[in-house]
């Protein structure tokens, strides 16, 4: 069922560059990292300023064990870590 959820065009991310390159041929990959890094580094003071946390929503989620399998339920408070 879920094969057919996506359209399959929307399974290639090199098409997506080259589709991308095509159309903005100004953004280059130094470009395209400089600005992730700047995304991150934004994004990490931010989180430390304490400006983020406030706009999260505790989620309930199944927590589970490969020995044990499911262990019952847990809440989670907290965002992925940012990116090295």
């Amino acid at each position: 069922v879920s094969e057919k959820l996506v359209d399959e065009s929307a399974l290639f991310m090199g098409m997506t560059a080259e589709n991308l390159h095509d159309r903005y041929p100004s953004i280059t990959k130094r470009r395209a990292d400089e600005y992730a890094v700047r995304s991150q580094e934004k994004a990490a003071k931010a989180y430390a300023n304490g400006q983020i946390q406030a706009d999260l929503v505790p989620v309930s989620v199944r927590r589970t064990n490969e020995e044990a399998g499911e262990t019952g339920w847990g809440l989670v408070t907290a965002d992925e870590p940012m990116r090295p």
